[in-house]
């Protein structure tokens, strides 16, 4: 209600929806080290509420429509060389990518990036195109979650 008057609040519609909306979200680790296509997978699920990712494929495929927030962390033992990744969508794309010196081969590379998307109901995200996917280390992670559905 609004202070003051019986009238209600018209956020309320907007809260009644967020409130009754599935909840749909990801964490995983540990990347998968059998990958050649530069796709990269998990191998540990954190939280699959919705069982939108899938560890075998490494796509996270929409089963509410609306906007997604999605991040992923990736970690690599320290080489010289660029390192990269594509955090992509059906349609769109967002690059991970860094460019390491040579300070003597220690410590790691970082990647990092995250993005906020409107997906529809069977669009998948997932990293893709990654240099030397096979080498990521265990410290890597990918995530995603819904932050708004389409009006339900």
């Amino acid at each position: 209600m609004h202070r003051g008057t019986s009238r209600p609040c018209e956020s309320s519609a907007l809260i009644d929806t967020l409130f009754s909306a599935p909840a749909v979200g990801f964490s995983v680790k540990v990347p998968k080290k059998s990958t050649t296509s530069g796709q990269l997978s998990f191998q540990y699920v954190i939280t699959n509420e919705g069982q939108g990712y899938d560890t075998d494929t490494g796509l996270f495929t929409c089963p509410v429509p609306g906007f997604y927030y999605f991040s992923a962390s990736l970690f690599k033992r320290y080489t010289s060389g660029s390192v990269y990744c594509n955090l992509e969508t059906n349609t769109s794309y967002t690059r991970l990518y860094v460019l390491s010196g040579s300070e003597g081969g220690k410590g790691y590379l970082a990647l990092g990036n995250s993005f906020y998307v409107h997906l529809d109901a069977g669009e998948t995200v997932k990293l893709s195109l990654c240099t030397a996917a096979a080498t990521f280390d265990s410290l890597s992670t990918f995530s995603g979650f819904l932050v708004s559905p389409d009006s339900i």
